[in-house]
C-alpha cells in the first residue's frame, strides 16, 4: 500500500516537473521571438544567428565540420560536400575547368553563415566576378571554423594526393595567436593539434562521426559538459543568452568601459608567445609552399584583414565612443566597442611581425595593410569576422592576383 502510494506521489511531481518545464520553454520562445539580440543582424535567420558549429575529430585531419553543419547552412545546403570541403561551381556555362583549393578558418569556412557568410564569404565574392567568366571553376572550400595554418598543412596534404589543383589559397593570420594562448600549442609535439581536441581530452570527451566517446578517468567532467551542450540548446538557455547579450550591449554602450583597461600593456612574456606563434605560421606557409612545389601546384597565401589593425588605441577610443552617441556608424554588432584594447594590442603586434615573414616571401600577399577594411567597423560582423560587405571589399583586392596565377 505504502508502495504504491510513494510510486503515484513520485509520478505526480514528475509530470508537474515537466509540465513545468514545457511552460518555461514555451515562455522562452515568445520572449526569443518579440526581443531582439543586438549582437546579432536581423538580416540573419533567428535559428540559425547563434548556431555552434557540431565539429568532430578526424583522424585524418584533426578537426572537421560534421556533415549536419553543411547540411544545415544555407550557403552549403546545396553543394556537394564531405567532412572536409565543400565544392562549389562558378561560371559553369563554360568548357574549360580549373580547380581551386582554398584554405582557412571560419571567415573563409563554407558553413560560416552565422559568422562571415551571409550573402557569401570572401570565397563566392571573388570567383563570382566577371573577370573569371571564361572558365568553369570548381571551388574546393576546404576553410574550417577555429583553423590556423597547421590545420591548413594538414588538409591540403591529403586533398593534393587525390586532385590536381590549378591553384592552392590560404587565408589565414588572426588564428595564429592560438599558438600565443594555448599553452599546449607551445609543445612542439602538438603544433598540430585543434584546439578542440585538446579541449576534448583536457574534459575526457571527444566526438567523431557523429558519436561521442567519453573517458571515464575524467569522472563525471565529460558527462556534465555533454549535459550542458544539450542544455544550451533550449530556449530557456538561448532566452539567459539573449538578456546576457542585451546587458552586454548597454555595458559596451557606456564610457566606463571604453576607458577599461585603456591603460594596458603588453609584457615580454605576451610578446614573446607572440613571436612564437608568427615564427610558427611562417614555417607552415613555407612548408605548404614547398609540398606545393615538389608537386608542381601553384601555392599562394592572403594574410587576411581584421578590425582594429593600423589603428592605436586612440583612435579605436574615438571610434567607441562614436559608436555611443551613434550605434549605427559601427552598424549592429558594436564592433568597435566590442574590440578591447589588450586584444588590439596583441594583434597589432603578432601582424607587425606576420607581415615581415610576408615581406620575405613571393608567395605571400598582405591584405592587411589596407586601411579601408581594416579600420572600419562597419564591414565587421563582430571584432574578427568580416560581414558581406567586407568580403565583398576584399575579394575585390585580390581578384588581379588570383586571376593573373589562373588565366
Amino acid at each position: 500500500m505504502m508502495r504504491n502510494k510513494f510510486t503515484k506521489i513520485l509520478l505526480i511531481n514528475i509530470s508537474i516537473f515537466s509540465l513545468l518545464l514545457v511552460l518555461i520553454e514555451i515562455i522562452s520562445s515568445i520572449f526569443l521571438r518579440i526581443t531582439k539580440d543586438p549582437t546579432v543582424s536581423s538580416e540573419l535567420i533567428p535559428e540559425l544567428a547563434l548556431k555552434q558549429w557540431n565539429q568532430e575529430f578526424d583522424p585524418s585531419v584533426g578537426m572537421v565540420h560534421s556533415l549536419n553543419d553543411f547540411r544545415e547552412d544555407p550557403n552549403t545546403s546545396n553543394l556537394k560536400y564531405n567532412k572536409i570541403y565543400a565544392l562549389k561551381e562558378f561560371h559553369s556555362k563554360n568548357k574549360e575547368s580549373k580547380e581551386i583549393l582554398i584554405l582557412g578558418g571560419s571567415t573563409t569556412s563554407p558553413a560560416s553563415y552565422q559568422y562571415s557568410g551571409l550573402n557569401g564569404t570572401w570565397v563566392d565574392h571573388l570567383f563570382s566576378r566577371k573577370i573569371f567568366n571564361k572558365n568553369k571553376l570548381r571551388v574546393f572550400n576546404a576553410g574550417s571554423g577555429g583553423a590556423n595554418s597547421s590545420q591548413e598543412l594538414l588538409r591540403m596534404v591529403p586533398l593534393i594526393y587525390s586532385n590536381e589543383f590549378d591553384l592552392i589559397i590560404s587565408f589565414n593570420g588572426i588564428n595564429e595567436i592560438y599558438f600565443a594562448n594555448e599553452k599546449e600549442l607551445k609543445d612542439p609535439y602538438n603544433l598540430f593539434a585543434s584546439r578542440r581536441i585538446i579541449k576534448g581530452l583536457r574534459i575526457g570527451l571527444i566526438k567523431h562521426d557523429s558519436k561521442t566517446y567519453f573517458s571515464f578517468s575524467k569522472g563525471l567532467k565529460p558527462f556534465l559538459f555533454e549535459l550542458d551542450n544539450i542544455y544550451s540548446k533550449s530556449n530557456f538557455a538561448k532566452s539567459l543568452i539573449r538578456i546576457r547579450n542585451i546587458k552586454r550591449h548597454e555595458k559596451f554602450l557606456s564610457m566606463k568601459e571604453v576607458d577599461d583597461r585603456f591603460d594596458s600593456d603588453l609584457s615580454i612574456q605576451e610578446k614573446e608567445d607572440l613571436q612564437y606563434a608568427a615564427k610558427i605560421w611562417s614555417k607552415n606557409v613555407s612548408t605548404m609552399r614547398s609540398i606545393a612545389l615538389n608537386h608542381e601546384l601553384k601555392y599562394i597565401v592572403f594574410l587576411q584583414p581584421t578590425f582594429s589593425l593600423n589603428m592605436n588605441k586612440l583612435e579605436l577610443r574615438e571610434e567607441k565612443i562614436k559608436q555611443i552617441k551613434n550605434i549605427k556608424v559601427s552598424g549592429f554588432s558594436n564592433v568597435a566597442a566590442r574590440t578591447n584594447y589588450k586584444y588590439q594590442m596583441r594583434i597589432n603586434y603578432l601582424y607587425s611581425l606576420l607581415r615581415e615573414y610576408c615581406d620575405q616571401f613571393r608567395f605571400c600577399y598582405d591584405l592587411s595593410k589596407n586601411l579601408d577594411i581594416t579600420t572600419d567597423p562597419s564591414i565587421y560582423t563582430d571584432p574578427r569576422h568580416l560581414n558581406s560587405q567586407g568580403n565583398l571589399m576584399t575579394s575585390s583586392k585580390m581578384e588581379r592576383t588570383v586571376y593573373e596565377l589562373i588565366k
